[in-house]
């Protein structure tokens, strides 16, 4: 089974506890039922990286699907770090549009990550937006979709 992410970019302190937790209890439910289990995280700040974190944390390996080359260069140096940390954790690290910065490839991110999951798991507030988008396009083409919102 593979499972993909999306979520939020802005997390306080006390939702991000609270997602971390559920993603802990849904990804040990899913390691015990499935012996083949992957993941892929978009990798961009806010429960993206917390779902890298987690499967790191629980050995389960994940693909990196970067949405293009510099992803995290304009973002604070303490989340560059954390994510230089989290892409050298991955097993594979996918850059799915070549250039630099522009707002399609987030989509695109999300439509490769889709297309190559069994499950999305989302963290999405019922906001339009990025993850709104990716929850749409699986919904789309048929996939699971678990909110842990």
């Amino acid at each position: 089974m593979i499972v993909a992410f999306t979520g939020h970019r802005e997390l306080d302190v006390h939702k991000r506890a609270g997602l971390r937790g559920k993603l802990l209890a849904r990804l040990g439910e899913l390691k015990s039922e499935h012996s083949e289990l992957t993941a892929i995280s978009g990798m961009a700040v806010g429960f993206d990286t917390l779902a890298a974190s987690v499967c790191a944390e629980l050995e389960i390996p994940f693909d990196a699907y970067v949405p293009f080359a510099g992803q995290s260069v304009r973002w604070p140096l303490y989340a560059q770090k954390y994510y230089r940390e989290l892409i050298a954790k991955a097993c594979t690290v996918r850059i799915i549009s070549p250039g630099g910065y522009a707002p399609g490839k987030m989509q695109r991110r999300n439509e490769a990550m889709v297309d190559a999951c069994d499950l999305l798991i989302a963290a999405w507030s019922g906001s339009a937006g990025g993850t709104a988008n990716c929850v749409r396009y699986a919904e789309k083409v048929d996939r699971k979709v678990e909110n842990l919102w």
